[in-house]
């Protein structure tokens, strides 16, 4: 192996969620959108693993602390994660808010998720 430096880019777009909080609310989003697929009468097998487009911010409290790090610890704000899921496009609206401690709670509203294509 040589020395190059490798990364993966997690944090895809404009989004205040940092890496950690991607990867903790990735499954919730993916189940979400499992959902709205099932309420559209898809099929789709729940173990397949969702592809992550290009986030967008598209609200935030006025509240909203300062980026610390990479990491919020007050306020709220909303994003938009396009997720590709059993051949499908989905927009999957998450809100959350900073819990004053390095984290955030999250919601996903199921009418905020949107089956785009199929």
């Amino acid at each position: 192996m040589d020395d190059t430096l490798r990364s993966i880019r997690v944090n895809l777009g404009a989004s205040y969620s940092w890496d950690s909080l991607i990867g903790d609310t990735l499954p919730l989003a993916a189940i979400a959108a499992y959902g709205a697929l099932k309420r559209n009468g898809d099929d789709c097998d729940l173990t397949e693993v969702p592809n992550l487009g290009v986030i967008r911010v598209t609200s935030e409290s006025d509240a909203l602390g300062p980026d610390a790090f990479g990491i919020r610890y007050a306020g709220s704000w909303s994003e938009v994660w396009p997720l590709t899921f059993c051949e499908k496009q989905l927009e999957v609206t998450i809100d959350f808010t900073a819990d004053g401690d390095g984290g955030a709670y999250t919601k996903i509203p199921g009418d905020k998720v949107r089956v785009i294509t199929g």
